[in-house]
């Protein structure tokens, strides 16, 4: 198989070649060239990927193509999608039978669009379920979690890395977006640039009112008591509410968040977002393999369900598997992968 990567965390290593001395970036990428290189929100590295030409007897082997966090950049999505002349998406037609895509999770979040970039991944994913592969994020899992009311504070308070100010405005279905939004959207985006200026970003929880246990306080307290705080904390409760809600289990995009595959196996490739840690290999084994680990989330992936099942054994191998970052990062990371990966019968991993 050929993993083309855009936006992708996979060392050169565990593509089974050696560490190139020299790699050349481009903005944007190629996707053809034997280096892809990330466009997505985050500085990702280059790494280098073999073309279809270097396949024995000159025969192009089947593309896997790899895209990573978009993290609320649907235009990013859409570029690599129409570059990649993958698919007519007007015509709801696949153009490469011998291709395939994978997204790795990672479509909410930080850039405002995420609302936008779901719609396009699911779009992709109905229209092309045997072509199209998304996984699931840290940062799904963390929605899926935020949706339960004993969930508090919340991922989506973090005044860093969660929702963006500017996202709230695609969720209200109630009313119509006015005036008065417009000048609380700007008022918070002032005060998460206060935020950043400060480094309160720990100290400081994007609600309208902190847990009084908690000793962060909230964003409102940076504005002096009066009308505008006031009207800053009605507003954001009501935007959280409606983000929240449009992710409930008996809505069409809530149940897609939740039907999200936790690994994906492809032509020798185990793909997931975070890593694999060599005690959590056991467990996947122990519940029959990457399908019926990704059967038991779905299973438990409802409102209902998802919390109290994050609590037990399995559900703390899926936590691990979507934010470990050991593979890649620690020194002997991938010389430990081989033993897994054989015990998974897999060639290689990618990692979002």
């Amino acid at each position: 198989a050929v993993l083309v990567t855009l936006g992708l965390n996979l060392k050169p290593s565990l593509l089974g070649k050696e560490d190139p001395k020299q790699q050349q970036e481009q903005v944007p990428p190629s996707p053809m060239t034997t280096t892809a290189t990330s466009t997505t929100n985050e500085e990702k590295e280059s790494v280098t990927v073999p073309s279809s030409s270097d396949s024995k007897g000159g025969e192009e082997d089947p593309a896997i193509y790899v895209i990573g966090d978009l993290h609320g950049d649907v235009d990013c999505g859409k570029y690599w999608v129409d570059r990649l002349q993958l698919a007519d998406l007007d015509e709801k037609k696949w153009l490469k039978p011998d291709a395939s895509l994978v997204f790795m999770g990672d479509y909410c979040d930080k850039g405002p669009y995420s609302y936008q970039t779901m719609h396009f991944v699911k779009s992709l994913t109905e229209a092309f379920p045997d072509r199209v592969t998304a996984l699931m994020g840290n940062h799904e899992l963390e929605l899926l979690r935020d949706r339960d009311e004993r969930t508090n504070p919340k991922y989506m308070h973090l005044a860093w890395s969660a929702v963006h100010p500017g996202e709230y405005q695609h969720y209200l279905t109630d009313r119509e977006w006015d005036e008065t939004d417009a000048r609380v959207l700007d008022l918070l985006l002032n005060a998460s640039i206060e935020i950043y200026s400060n480094r309160w970003h720990n100290s400081v929880l994007l609600t309208p009112n902190a847990p009084e246990d908690d000793e962060r306080v909230a964003v409102t307290e940076i504005f002096e008591e009066g009308e505008v705080r006031d009207l800053i904390a009605e507003r954001l409760g009501e935007y959280q509410e409606a983000y929240l809600k449009a992710f409930a289990s008996n809505t069409t995009l809530g149940q897609w968040v939740e039907s999200l595959k936790v690994a994906h196996i492809e032509q020798g490739t185990f793909f997931v977002h975070g890593g694999l840690h060599p005690k959590f290999v056991e467990e996947i084994l122990k519940l029959g393999g990457v399908d019926a680990l990704n059967d038991k989330m779905r299973e438990h992936a409802t409102t209902d369900k998802f919390v109290p099942f994050m609590n037990t054994r399995t559900g703390k191998v899926i936590d691990n598997m979507l934010f470990y970052r050991g593979n890649h990062k620690e020194a002997d990371g991938c010389g430990g992968l081989a033993p897994m990966l054989a015990d998974l019968g897999v060639k290689r991993l990618a990692v979002g």
